[in-house]
């Protein structure tokens, strides 16, 4: 996300991104991108877990890359969907990997909006965490490995 935050903040006022209005806003969403990356570790966790129990892994990976680019809002901002649809997608744990940070960054999610933001991010990284490290557990019952 760094180049393209370089290139957003070098467009024209307007059609680039600001700096947030306080330092509070800023450190929040620092904040909130730990969270998401920690998010996009554990589903990448979750979806090798899944893997190690298939024959390709090019299936498992293209749904993953389908769902997290529609529904993080990496191809269309979440804010262009239906307002039914958001306050859906908003809570799936794929918008909590770009949405979540940028909306915190750009102040649309104000200070006081925050700790709402960063408690779904932080409750769905303890949930995909748990749900990888019981997917790892439970392969390693079941792998073999050969050699000397």
């Amino acid at each position: 996300a760094a180049p393209m935050l370089v290139f957003a903040a070098l467009l024209p006022k307007g059609w680039g991104i600001q700096a947030p209005a306080s330092a509070a806003g800023f450190l929040l969403a620092l904040l909130g991108l730990a969270l998401g990356l920690l998010c996009v570790c554990a589903l990448e966790n979750i979806t090798m877990g899944i893997t190690m129990r298939t024959l390709d892994s090019r299936g498992m990976q293209a749904m993953l890359n389908l769902l997290m680019m529609i529904f993080s809002g990496n191809i269309l901002p979440l804010t262009l969907f239906p307002d039914a649809w958001q306050r859906v997608i908003t809570l799936l744990p794929y918008a909590q990997l770009l949405d979540a940070p940028i909306r915190l960054y750009t102040g649309q999610w104000t200070v006081s909006q925050a700790p709402r933001a960063l408690l779904i991010q932080g409750l769905w990284a303890v949930l995909l965490v748990s749900l990888g490290l019981w997917l790892w557990r439970r392969n390693q019952k079941r792998m073999i490995v050969q050699g000397g």
